[in-house]
């Protein structure tokens, strides 16, 4: 528990992204969510902006993971919270909202051992909108095939949809499965010792398709090459693949609310296996929302990379000179399929819009710890400078008109409909600071900390 953390998730699914926020919100236009650092190395904890796409969309049809879920749980020894002065002397201007700071584990010595954890849980829909089966399709009591509003005539009366109820809610959730693995192996001696973590990760969520799969891998290696130097070295590789629903208003909610009460959503299909209708062969008629689900596609697929180098020399008692150099690299591909015959397709005769992301935050920083007594008066002294160099390239596509209507290619879409579209944002942050401490016989305590950042964009 901590306190003034909120975590709230987005939407609910497998794979799903979460809001953290450190004592409430500081921005109202920008993220106000914290830095995360791991061994001393600022990770991305971004999520993809739709505003990539050639589409240009506004985020509200699709919830794109962010990057600290790639963080596993197993590998972490202690988690730190700072907010306020704290965080942002230590870390600058990218802790204005507060910074995570987790240590992960490391091996100690003696025999090797290894150990094994896991765990499986389920989900289930409990709670629904409470709905009516009385009234039909219309207003003010007069039967209208053509609209989605229940005010209609009593199905009893008109005979429509003969008689039969559906439960079409309870019959499109599915029970969530989810199931963690984890399998981690350490030993070593005084002189040196490892540590190998691996971790798989399935989701399954209680919406059809909609699942999430990860395989976490990580090694750290300490080792005692004199007895004033020291080096901490850690390599992480994070492999996920991520099915999501469409959301929004052309997403499967609100076609399962809407859907008559009377037909039977499972058949989605045809006898010739096109899309079954309540009416019409334009947007108009709501999709069906297995429909939805099973013949529209929004997936990502990322591979990421974290690697850190750590090196200490203490040349004295009094003092210790500390330098990391660290790396978060990764590649995210982002696919979405519309099918000719949906809601969102139809216009368009369906489309493909896919965009590859490619990000790299490089991070170097040095810093020297100087800690004397001098009688009842105890005294540290801490100077540094980061350098922080932050990469995001995307290149997207789009097309439509498929030639086929279930295969899922760019190249299954009219070439003349097809438009590209590259983005490019590059940071560079450097970075002194320092902070002092003094203590005087444990009643008078002073703490002075400054930082100065220069910060340049492209």
């Amino acid at each position: 528990r901590v306190a003034g953390l909120q975590m709230t998730p987005t939407s609910g699914t497998a794979g799903g992204s979460a809001v953290i926020q450190l004592r409430g919100a500081g921005s109202i236009g920008n993220s106000n969510q914290p830095l995360y650092v791991v061994d001393g190395l600022p990770i991305s904890n971004s999520t993809f902006g739709q505003g990539a796409l050639v589409t240009d969309r506004p985020n509200r049809d699709m919830d794109y993971q962010n990057r600290a879920a790639d963080i596993n749980p197993n590998d972490i020894e202690t988690v730190t919270v700072l907010k306020g002065p704290e965080a942002a002397a230590l870390y600058g201007i990218e802790a204005a909202n507060g910074a995570i700071v987790i240590t992960t584990k490391k091996a100690k010595a003696g025999r090797s051992t290894i150990s094994y954890n896991g765990s499986l849980s389920t989900r289930d829909m409990y709670r629904f909108p409470e709905g009516q089966t009385q009234y039909g399709r219309g207003f003010n009591g007069v039967f209208n095939p053509n609209n989605f509003s229940y005010f209609g005539a009593d199905i009893n009366q008109i005979g429509e949809g003969g008689g039969k109820v559906y439960n079409n809610i309870d019959n499109f959730f599915q029970q969530g499965v989810r199931q963690s693995h984890n399998i981690s192996m350490e030993g070593g001696s005084e002189r040196a010792t490892y540590r190998l973590s691996t971790t798989y990760v399935s989701d399954k969520g209680v919406v059809p398709t909609n699942k999430m799969d990860q395989i976490n891998i990580r090694l750290t290696g300490v080792a005692q090459l004199t007895p004033k130097l020291r080096t901490t070295t850690s390599f992480n590789y994070v492999g996920t693949n991520n099915d999501q629903p469409l959301r929004g208003a052309q997403g499967f909610l609100i076609g399962i609310l809407a859907y008559p009460f009377y037909l039977d959503a499972q058949n989605y299909l045809t006898a010739d296996g096109r899309r079954f209708r309540t009416f019409g062969e334009d947007a108009n008629d709501l999709d069906n929302p297995f429909f939805n689900v099973y013949k529209n596609i929004n997936g990502n697929r990322t591979n990421r990379t974290v690697g850190n180098v750590q090196l200490e020399y203490n040349p004295t008692n009094w003092l210790s000179v500390a330098s990391i150099l660290g790396a978060d690299i990764f590649s995210t591909r982002y696919n979405r399929f519309q099918h000719p015959e949906s809601n969102a397709g139809i216009t368009a005769k369906g489309f493909v819009d896919n965009a590859t992301e490619n990000s790299q935050l490089l991070n170097a920083n040095l810093r020297a710890t100087a800690k004397k007594d001098f009688g009842k008066l105890r005294t540290s002294l801490m100077v540094g400078s980061t350098v922080d160099d932050r990469r995001y390239e995307t290149a997207a596509i789009y097309g439509q008109q498929l030639y086929l209507p279930d295969f899922n290619s760019i190249n299954n879409t009219l070439p003349t409909t097809q438009r590209n579209k590259a983005t490019l944002v590059q940071r560079r942050l450097v970075s002194i600071l320092g902070q002092l401490n003094l203590n005087y016989g444990d009643m008078l305590y002073l703490s002075v900390t400054g930082r100065n950042d220069w910060s340049s964009t492209l």
